[in-house]
C-alpha cells in the first residue's frame, strides 16, 4: 500500500488575524491621508475578490461586487455627516469615531468571533491616521515591522505531517 503524505502548516496564533487586520486599517487610513482621499486597500481588495469570484464562478460574486458601491456610499455618507457636524461647531472626528465604535459594538454582538479582527482594523485605522499626522512616511515602519514579524514566524515553523 502506498501512503499519502500531506504536509500542512499549523494554524497561526490567534493574534495573527487581528494583527493583519490592524495593518490593513493602518494602511487604509495612512494612504487616504497621504494620497489625498484615495482608499487604496479597500477598493483594490474588493475588485480582486470580485474578479476572482467571477472568474472561478464562485457563489457570492455579486455580493463581493456590491461591496464596492456600498463602501463608497458609506464613505460619502460619513463625509457628509462630518461636514455637517463641523459646520455646527461640533467635533466631527469624535462623533464619527463614536459612530464607528457603535457599529463595531453592534457587529461584535452579531459576529462574535470576528470581533477581534474588526477591532484590529478599527485600531489600525486610528493609529494609521495618527502616525501619518505625527511622523509622516516614517509611520509606515510599524505595519512593515508587523508584516516582517508574521513572515519570520511563518517561515520558522516546520511543516506538520499528517
Amino acid at each position: 500500500m502506498s501512503e499519502l503524505l500531506v504536509l500542512r502548516r499549523p494554524r497561526p496564533p490567534a493574534i495573527v488575524p487581528p494583527l493583519l487586520s490592524f495593518t490593513a486599517g493602518f494602511i487604509d487610513s495612512f494612504t487616504v491621508l497621504a494620497l489625498f482621499g484615495l482608499f487604496v486597500a479597500q477598493v483594490t481588495g474588493s475588485f480582486v475578490l470580485a474578479a476572482a469570484a467571477i472568474v472561478t464562478n464562485e457563489q457570492g460574486a455579486l455580493t463581493k461586487l456590491l461591496a464596492i458601491p456600498v463602501f463608497l456610499l458609506a464613505a460619502v455618507t460619513t463625509t457628509i455627516l462630518a461636514v455637517m457636524l463641523e459646520r455646527r461647531g461640533r467635533a466631527a472626528l469624535t462623533w464619527v469615531l463614536g459612530l464607528e465604535c457603535a457599529v463595531y459594538d453592534a457587529a461584535r454582538a452579531r459576529f462574535g468571533a470576528l470581533f477581534a479582527i474588526m477591532l484590529g482594523f478599527l485600531v489600525g485605522t486610528v493609529f494609521g491616521a495618527l502616525a501619518y499626522v505625527a511622523i509622516g512616511a516614517w509611520g509606515l515602519l510599524l505595519p512593515l515591522a508587523i508584516m516582517y514579524a508574521i513572515l519570520a514566524w511563518a517561515s520558522a515553523r516546520p511543516l506538520a505531517q499528517d
